[in-house]
């Protein structure tokens, strides 16, 4: 299994969904919070290569700032991926609108240096 997380381009494609490359699937992560913090929730589609959905999830989390939700999402789309059996020879996407939460998967380091 192989992951790949990148910050989706929501300027250049706001409406249409671009499939991954054959033997990939794409999880589309949202998390938002109503104040910094507050009442929060998380969500996420995966599709396959042919576009075609295979999970989705949308659930209340817990009071967070959107940054937290974000994460959350993206750990959440991380475990339902490797709970499922067929993912055993398929690239894992994982895209977010949030430069902030790909910059802290890519480089964990760099979420200690925020204050």
């Amino acid at each position: 299994m192989y992951l790949n997380i990148s910050l989706r381009d929501v300027m250049r494609y706001p409406n249409n969904i671009i499939p991954p490359p054959q033997g990939a699937v794409n999880f589309n992560v949202d998390g938002a919070s109503k104040g910094k913090p507050g009442p929060a929730r998380i969500g996420g589609i995966l599709r396959d290569h042919m576009g075609i959905e295979k999970i989705r999830f949308s659930k209340y989390i817990c009071v967070a700032d959107s940054n937290v939700a974000e994460l959350l999402a993206v750990r959440e789309a991380f475990s339902l991926f490797v709970s499922y059996w067929w993912n055993q020879n398929l690239t894992l996407i994982i895209e977010s609108d949030s430069m902030n939460v790909v910059n802290w998967v890519l480089k964990p380091y760099s979420a200690l240096l925020i204050t």
